[in-house]
């Protein structure tokens, strides 16, 4: 994940997953709870310091997997998530208390892929 405030990079996380997924979506999701995690935290820490007005409002979170929103934000267990752990629905939690909004972005636009994948050669180039 990768947290930009007013234009620059305040925080970001590239690491492999302690715990076995056993798909893609399971693995975004989990990946998705670690970072709305670090999102309530930077939030109740942010309002603390009473610097940033509009931090009342949802955080955005954007994540390029559709099922992923779909799970996340289905207030329901889907047939396909009932395996999860209990734990990873925090995320459901989070967006239920207006901490966070949770929103489709395309792969293109997806900032913290650079640490996660490799780039093709044409991305590479300034």
């Amino acid at each position: 994940y990768v947290f930009i405030l007013n234009g620059g990079t305040v925080d970001w996380k590239s690491s492999k997953q302690s715990t076995t997924a056993m798909s893609a979506t399971e693995a975004k999701y989990i990946a998705a709870l670690k970072a709305t995690m670090e999102t309530v935290w930077i939030r109740k820490f942010i309002s603390g310091l009473d610097i940033v007005p509009t931090i009342n409002e949802p955080i955005r979170m954007f994540c390029d997997n559709s099922a992923t929103l779909y799970f996340a934000n289905e207030p329901r267990v889907q047939r396909g998530a009932r395996h999860y752990h209990r734990r990873y629905h925090y995320v459901r939690g989070s967006i239920a208390l207006a901490e966070i909004r949770f929103l489709k972005l395309h792969t293109d636009e997806n900032l913290a892929d650079p640490f996660m994948k490799a780039l093709p050669k044409a991305y590479l180039i300034c």
